[in-house]
């Protein structure tokens, strides 16, 4: 291994995954994020220009812009006269988060309700399940995808696309905070039966159940995490 892929962990491979097509910047973007979101990239790790560049064989242009739009999406921060770095880990920031996340994800209940078809629910149905799967072998990385899959699925169906954007904005934020209580959880915060009934609420088009349900899920979810991050 490199000393660049040292320093770099998983970039290259997540840049190779990334599909050609979307071109260099989109690339380079999404692996970039995903390596800090995964705190594969910890915070304050520097985001070399040159040593990134030479590691993916692109130019440094890419590296550029990819930063630019890490910085509107709160992961990276730069320095001025000294370059940038992966934005540092605050508990305000998952406060913050949390406090917008529930109204989002209320509204976006509201809205899928208001849309529902017998897919979304099926949909809902099945990621669900795959959460109760691991709940039952205590994986926590399948939980915690299978978590995010849901709530995004509820937003690609509310015909929003800010819904969508802004969604994946804050699941980014709050997944950075992953691996600080993944360690932790002897069993995952169960939040199987009340993605249930929102699906029910959901399939009886019921938009104030679902929204309210929603909202409810969020603030179990920020409790339990902040708990775990307190030891409280």
């Amino acid at each position: 291994m490199s000393a660049d892929q040292e320093e770099f962990p998983g970039l290259k491979e997540a840049f190779l995954q990334a599909p050609k097509h979307l071109g260099s910047t989109k690339r380079v973007t999404a692996a970039l994020r995903e390596c800090i979101v995964e705190t594969r990239l910890g915070p304050g790790a520097w985001i070399r220009e040159d040593a990134i560049a030479k590691l993916l064989g692109v130019s440094r242009t890419p590296i550029r812009d990819a930063i630019s739009i890490l910085v509107d999406e709160d992961l990276v921060v730069r320095l001025p006269n000294r370059g940038a770095q992966v934005a540092p880990l605050l508990m305000d920031d998952l406060i913050a988060a949390y406090a917008l996340r529930q109204q989002v994800e209320g509204l976006a209940a509201r809205l899928a309700t208001i849309r529902t078809s017998p897919q979304l629910v099926a949909e809902l149905r099945a990621v669900n399940q795959q959460l109760r799967a691991a709940i039952d072998t205590r994986d926590t990385d399948a939980w915690h995808a299978a978590n995010m899959r849901f709530h995004a699925v509820l937003r690609a169906h509310t015909g929003n696309k800010y819904i969508e954007r802004f969604g994946k904005h804050l699941d980014n934020v709050i997944r950075r905070f992953h691996g600080r209580t993944a360690s932790q959880l002897s069993q995952p915060h169960d939040g199987f039966e009340e993605h249930e009934a929102i699906i029910e609420a959901i399939d009886k088009g019921n938009v104030d159940e679902a929204e309210k349900l929603s909202i409810a899920h969020m603030r179990s979810a920020r409790a339990t995490r902040f708990a775990l991050m307190t030891g409280d």
